[in-house]
């Protein structure tokens, strides 16, 4: 390897699965080099495989574990358990959200301590705190990327109950914004129009952020709410005009590049839809209709006898993680099972890694060699 021209050496080790890189830093000072080097050729070889997975697990205590990229063709990795820069800042913590190869995390019991970590550079760096005129009583964070500047943001809103009827149960609010590399403090963008449901999962496409508005009492149902990181603006984004959304409980997921909903039907069952075209209410379509699934197996729902109807087993419900180049759904069921579904044949397949932890929620993330010293710059 030492005769060999550097970028030579480079596209070799573009080549290797990225777990294997993190062992090689170990062997030598030239081969370290290597593998920290930012002109690895990663993101032309990552554009033909499947994304990469991190596993964010703990009971007593938060891990992150790393799976290899194309995740369908090497069953014979082994999670990769990564040691985290932050742990001994914030040992428990919950993922916000992923971009570009970006992880931004936040201590579990207060979201004023902020993190954006690389898991391929082990890189890590924690945000200023924030402050607002009033004691925050839910607190909504975002994490996404501005194409122009090609800065990183986080975008944070506050909210404070109120003492006295209103019809949201909200009378103050606040929004304020953090750009890596560009702001020293956080920016106060004023008041929330918007009341933003931070426990369901967000959708970043088409260089916003989604997420769905928070149920109360005096709605029915759920609508979608942008925040574009380029013009730093909330809006409302249409669901299909069939209205088939509505009174339905159901998540937001990025598939392919686009925004799609997944509906919980019954038994099981789960309905996506894709909007086809951004910001386009006719360009909605219902995709995939994916058939209930046990522990063991599949069955259609005219199959299913009322025990099984009434067994908690045929009541779980996948997550959809991400669309993968074969044009298969990867789904997680009960934190515990990693599954492909092929919409084609309707068939399920297990994915079994071995040493893969007990219980985890998984995140589909591009892994990228970019350095977090030149993001902050």
């Amino acid at each position: 390897m030492e005769r060999l021209p550097r970028e030579v050496a480079l596209d070799i080790f573009s080549r290797l699965p990225i777990t294997s890189l993190h062992r090689l830093k170990f062997v030598s000072k030239l081969w370290y080099s290597l593998a920290k080097d930012p002109h690895i050729p990663f993101m032309d070889k990552a554009t033909n495989k499947n994304p990469s997975l991190i596993l964010h697990c703990g009971l007593q205590e938060d891990h992150l574990y790393l799976i290899e990229s194309d995740i369908q063709a090497h069953f014979d990795i082994s999670p990769l358990k990564l040691d985290l820069p932050f742990k001994s800042v914030t040992p428990n913590f919950n993922i916000i959200g992923s971009c570009n190869g970006f992880l931004c995390l936040s201590d579990s019991q207060s979201l004023d301590t902020l993190h954006v970590y690389n898991p391929l550079t082990n890189e890590s760096t924690q945000l200023p705190t924030t402050s607002t005129n009033f004691s925050p009583d839910r607190v909504v964070v975002g994490f996404g990327f501005s194409p122009t500047t090609k800065k990183f943001k986080v975008v944070r809103t506050v909210y404070a109950y109120s003492k006295r009827f209103t019809y949201f149960g909200y009378v103050k609010s606040d929004i304020s914004i953090y750009t890596l590399g560009i702001d020293d403090s956080w920016r106060s963008q004023g008041k929330s129009a918007y009341w933003l449901d931070g426990q369901s999962p967000t959708a970043l496409v088409n260089g916003s952020l989604h997420w769905l508005t928070q149920l109360h009492k005096y709605t029915q149902s759920q609508e979608i709410v942008s925040f574009d990181f380029e013009t730093e603006k909330f809006d409302i984004v249409g669901g299909p005009s069939c209205d088939c959304l509505k009174k339905k409980r159901y998540s937001l997921v990025e598939l392919g590049g686009c925004l799609g909903a997944v509906v919980w039907v019954h038994f099981g069952q789960l309905e996506v839809w894709v909007m086809k075209k951004y910001n386009m209410r006719e360009s909605w379509s219902k995709d995939f209709a994916i058939i209930a699934y046990s522990l063991d197996g599949f069955n259609p729902v005219n199959e299913l006898t009322e025990e099984m109807q009434n067994t908690r087993v045929w009541n779980r419900t996948g997550r959809v993680v991400c669309l993968l180049r074969s044009g298969e759904i990867l789904l997680e069921f009960d934190n515990q099972k990693l599954v492909c579904y092929d919409p084609t044949k309707d068939e399920f397949k297990n994915l079994n890694f071995d040493g893969l932890p007990n219980s985890f929620a998984s995140i589909a993330l591009t892994l990228s060699p970019v350095s977090l010293n030149g993001v902050q710059r």
